[in-house]
């Protein structure tokens, strides 16, 4: 605790010290006199090496230079004879691996002859070039740095020689593309070892070659090497791949190039430690050696002593401590005797701990278990407790269910595996926790693994778990459970382990008593709650139900009340007909994907179908095991439980309620309350029916007479449409057939992009043409498919942004479009079609704005419909334009507008099988409202991008159509795709062209002056029934029967033409052999 003291060890370790010092001062200078020597041979090595280097690079120039000057002198060369100068040029290049390029440059830059073909379209110039500049200045050879080759794209150094005509001054040059990627191979005989690199830069400091690997590094910069004066030096560089170099740089002749060889330098200073080492190392162990041994005398001294010291000052710490006796002196006596004190001192320390130990443990586990009344966390903290106090591995505690008549595993502590069981549940007398249980005595194993009565084995080998101690929990001498105890490593427990436990399990078992009668008491506080809540819903539904009018929205909220009632997952109402079978289906619970996976609503048949036929309630714990269940649909969620009750009015069964899953079964409670909301609801759809049924005839009435006056009008503008579709489509399909053209053609990115857009754009017309030519049909849309009305909303607003954001802006108002899109099923429908519809709404919404306004789109469904209504809050329409607004022609917006807009969406709708309302009145703006039928079926795939057709061999194919621009758009199309194709501007001339010579495919119009497409057809069938005949006409989907029906035709195309969807038909048809 005061100050220095010597003693014996410093003493000693002074005294070796003093005699050390002289020696050691001598070797450091003697060390230091050795690495100077090693580092000036290895920096002449790096000179030696760099001169070596340049040496052979300036040979390499000296050589080229030597060829070009040859070359020049050629006639060849002088006189400019293109063919045999690029024979002389390539003959040069196969003898010298490390030229790319030879060319012979005009006074004006431009290549006259080259030994590399210069590709066809690519102007070169080579007059902005600096060695060509120098040349023709100077009259003398030069030398570029890094350049990349104008023809191939390649990194190289140019050669280069003037060319004259006698003594007048130069008339252009000649070249030599000296390969940048071979150069480095030029020093693959140099002698470079210890990590050597070879470096050749220009004078800006790009790297030309980098041996011993040339890739990653030409065309680097290396701006430290440009810096240096062109002579030779040996400097320390920076290094771009990181890290530092010494380096040796030497100039290659005039031109600028420096060849550096450098090494790492942490690599020098290793070589130059290692020399001197080979000296240094053996001086240095004779020093430590002779250390070594003054220390081990020392060490005997002072050793002995020392241990002694450090044992007493240790010993009020507690633990066991001991002195190494290695001498038979009086230090060794004296610690013999020390250590037989320390062992007495530490026995009774021990068992004093270990009784504080355990009166600790007890009084912190009464602490625990008293504090909670949850018997899980009770539990818990027993697990812990005693896992912490015995020093096990793990610990369960099993308790005897009465109600199972087994042991239920509880509570866990000290799992490796996670959480994961092999057995939970243990029978009366399995296992050894039954053991413990039946004889109501602690079990002690040191081998569980070994022991025959262990069951779990899976879990215990999985767990590595060794030894085992099992003690029952007792309340008033009854075992309710026990405590287990384990470990991983081999362990005799103890009788005091034993005891530990026994004391612990009195007080955890009147806590889980005590946890068991609050969960009791709890559990029926909560149910009794519940119930008195169920009650309360009971009777608020029950006004809810009876006041609401309409019958889809009334029988969804009894589906839905009735699911939050009783707690069910899932819930469905029947609505029967009058022949028993079900008419509507309506559900709660599931999501939009399940419904559409679980397919069509259920015929009434099976175990739903009981409900109907026996009018009485159905209770079922497993649906699956009841003699009706036939088996759920592929995609059905999987159901357990069930509860229906029939929906009656005056003894009539009129439909039936279903609940399924839940978590703990339903209960005789659980039916009353259904049947009660069952009997309220029957009440309410009947009158809910009536009401329905009297708004369905006045609807019906108002239908009927606008039909009557809407039908002329649609009939006379669809014959108007239907005149104009030939012409058209004819248009569309020119568009579309040199748009294909251009593609094939185009490279740049951009364009192709343009290009795609014009070609979809084309598609789209043709589309709306055809809608045209349908606007008054009385069939169905074609192409129905179901489409996710919620997407169609969302991707119209964003099309129309345009108009109600930046437009909106130029005329100085705001204009907000929010949505509202409720979570709908999907619609049966064309897609494009109903986009035609949302879009015609929207803009007429934002046109109906004058000033700062709202347009809002929003989507419902109801039981067999989705709708989609768009409101807009502007001036509104009076009674009689509201009446008069869907008539076409009809507008309001003058001359700017045809009014066809609302007309054809409502065609389009009517088409779907959907209907168009509009409500509006004056000041209070206007809401449009479509309703379309929904589909149960998956959602229809995104509109396919435009393809090329697939690759089919040469066909010779004959085109007949009267329109000159039509047939050679369509002829060229077919031609890029390798087809020999003929041309006929009429149906007399194309049958004409047939019979003289056979065709493998022929594509004729329909609509032409003469002979239609339909006698054309016929006509070559006669001459060769084998011909595949592919009639191109703008009404392929209204025709489509007929080729069925008429039979002389292969394939319908539309127009604009699909090469993709006629490929197949090509590919297959016969190959005539060619005369």
């Amino acid at each position: 605790m005061g100050g220095f003291r010597w003693t014996i060890k410093r003493k000693l370790l002074a005294l070796g010290a003093a005699t050390l010092l002289p020696v050691l001062l001598y070797f450091a200078f003697w060390t230091r006199w050795q690495v100077r020597i090693h580092t000036e041979e290895a920096e002449a090595e790096l000179a030696l090496a760099s001169t070596q280097a340049a040496a052979q690079v300036e040979q390499l120039l000296e050589q080229i230079v030597g060829h070009l000057e040859l070359l020049v002198r050629t006639p060849a060369v002088q006189r400019r004879q293109v063919r045999e100068a690029e024979a002389r040029f390539g003959h040069l290049i196969a003898q010298h691996a490390e030229l790319e390029n030879l060319i012979a440059v005009a006074a004006d830059g431009v290549p006259f002859a080259s030994a590399v073909h210069v590709p066809a379209g690519i102007a070169v110039s080579l007059a902005d070039r600096p060695w060509f500049q120098q040349v023709i200045a100077t009259g003398r050879p030069a030398v570029s740095g890094f350049l990349v080759g104008r023809i191939r794209g390649r990194p190289v150094a140019i050669v280069a020689v003037p060319l004259r005509a006698a003594e007048g001054p130069p008339t252009g040059a000649l070249s030599a593309a000296l390969s940048l990627r071979r150069l480095h191979l030029l020093f693959r005989a140099l002698p470079l070892t210890g990590g050597m690199t070879v470096t050749v830069v220009d004078g800006e400091g790009q790297v030309l070659s980098h041996h011993p690997e040339a890739v990653g590094w030409i065309g680097k910069s290396l701006p430290l090497a440009a810096a240096i004066p062109s002579r030779h030096v040996v400097k320390k560089l920076a290094w771009p791949e990181g890290g530092e170099r010494i380096a040796a740089v030497a100039p290659v002749g005039g031109i600028g190039w420096k060849v550096v060889v450098g090494v790492p330098a942490a690599a020098l200073q290793r070589r130059i430690w290692l020399g001197a080492s080979s000296i240094v190392i053996p001086v240095l162990g004779v020093l430590a050696l002779s250390s070594l041994v003054g220390l081990l005398i020392g060490r005997r001294v002072w050793r002995p002593l020392q241990a002694l010291t450090e044992a007493v000052a240790q010993f009020p710490e507690g633990g066991r401590i001991s002195v190494a006796v290695r001498s038979s002196d009086e230090a060794g006596q004296l610690g013999q005797a020390f250590n037989a004190m320390a062992v007495q001192i530490e026995e009774s320390r021990s068992r004093l701990e270990r009784q504080i130990s355990e009166l600790t443990a007890l009084t912190e586990a009464g602490r625990l278990l008293t504090g909670t009344l949850e018997r899980a966390e009770v539990l818990q903290r027993l697990t812990e407790l005693l896992r912490a106090q015995l020093g096990v591995d793990v610990v369960r505690v099993w308790l005897w269910e009465p109600s199972s008549g087994e042991f239920l595993l509880h509570a866990h502590a000290g799992f490796e595996q996670g959480q994961r069981e092999y057995r939970i549940r243990l029978k009366p007398g399995e296992g050894l926790i039954g053991w413990v249980m039946d004889r109501r005595e602690p079990l002690v194993l040191e081998d569980v693994q070994s022991d025959p009565r262990l069951r779990n084995r899976n879990w215990v080998e999985a767990e590595g778990l060794r030894s085992f101690l099992g003690v029952p929990i007792l309340l008033e001498d009854a075992p309710i459970g026990i405590l287990a105890c384990l470990t991983r490593e081999r362990r005799v427990f103890s009788a005091a382990d034993v005891a530990l436990v026994q004391r612990l399990a009195q007080p955890a078992a009147a806590a889980i008593l005590n946890a068991r009668l609050y969960e009791e008491a709890r559990t029926r506080a909560r149910e009794l709650g519940a119930r008195n809540r169920q009650i309360e819903v009971l009777h608020e539904t029950a006004r809810a139900i009876v006041a609401e009018r309409d019958l889809d929205r009334l029988l969804q909220r009894i589906v839905d009340s009735a699911r939050e009632l009783i707690g069910a997952r899932y819930g469905a109402l029947a609505v029967l007909r009058e022949d028993g079978r079900i008419r509507q289906f309506f559900t709660a619970g599931l999501t939009p994907e399940e419904s559409a996976r679980a397919g069509p609503p259920p015929q009434g048949r099976g175990l739903l179908g009981t409900v109907f036929r026996q009018s009485q309630a159905v209770r079922l714990d497993d649906l699956t095991t009841h003699p009706a269940f036939s088996g759920f649909p592929p995609g059905h969620p999987s159901m357990r439980s069930l509860l229906a009750v029939p929906l009656r009015f005056r003894g009539e069964t009129i439909g039936a309620l279903y609940l399924a899953e839940k978590p703990d079964g339903f209960t005789a409670e659980d039916e009353t309350l259904l049947t009660a909301l069952g009997a309220d609801a029957g009440v309410a759809f009947d009158n809910a029916r009536l009401v329905a049924s009297l708004r369905q005839a006045l609807d019906d009435l108002k239908l009927r007479e606008e039909q009557l006056v809407q039908g002329e009008t649609l009939r006379a503008v669809g014959n108007l449409a239907s005149g104009m579709a030939h012409h058209l489509n004819n248009i569309f399909a020119i568009v579309r057939g040199r748009v294909q053209l251009l593609l094939r053609a185009a490279a740049d990115p951009s364009l192709r992009r343009g290009l795609e857009t014009v070609e979809r754009a084309a598609v789209e017309g043709a589309d709306v043409v055809r809608r045209l030519q349908s606007f008054s049909a009385a069939q169905p849309a074609s192409g129905m498919v179901p489409v996710d009305l919620n997407e169609i909303a969302r991707e119209v607003v964003e099309l129309t942004r345009p108009r109600w954001e930046d437009e909106a802006r130029k005329r100085g108002i705001t204009i907000e479009v929010k949505l509202e899109l409720d979570d709908i099923p999907l619609v049966i429908g064309s897609r494009a079609a109903i986009s035609e519809v949302l879009v015609n709404l929207v803009l007429n919404a934002i046109e109906a704005v004058s000033a700062q306004g709202l347009v809002t789109v929003k989507t419902w469904a109801t039981a067999e419909r989705a709708h989609c209504s768009v409101s807009d809050t502007g001036a509104g329409m009076s009674e009689e334009v509201r009446r008069q607004a869907l008539e076409p022609f009809f507008t309001t917006k003058g001359p700017k507008s045809r009014g066809l807009g609302l007309s054809m969406s409502y065609g389009i709708v009517q088409r779907h099988g959907g209907t168009l309302d509009i409500e509006s009145r004056l000041g209070h703006g206007t809401t449009v409202t479509i309703s379309l039928p929904i589909s149960m079926a998956a959602p229809a795939a995104a509109p396919k991008q435009l393809t090329q057709p697939p690759s089919v061999s040469p066909r010779r194919i004959l085109v007949i159509d009267d329109d000159a621009d039509v047939r050679e758009t369509t002829a060229d199309l077919l031609a890029t795709e390798g087809h020999r194709v003929s041309q006929a501007a009429s149906g007399a001339e194309g049958v004409s062209m047939f019979r003289a010579q056979r065709h493998d495919v022929v594509f004729t119009d329909l609509g032409m002056p003469g002979m239609t497409g339909w006698e054309v057809a016929e006509a070559i069938k006669a001459l060769d029934a084998a011909t595949p005949i592919v009639l191109l006409t703008g009404w392929a989907d209204e025709i489509g029967q007929a080729v069925h029906q008429r039979g002389c035709v292969d394939q319908i195309a539309g127009k604009p033409l699909d090469l993709a969807a006629v490929a197949p038909l090509i590919a297959t048809a016969p190959v005539r052999e060619r005369g």
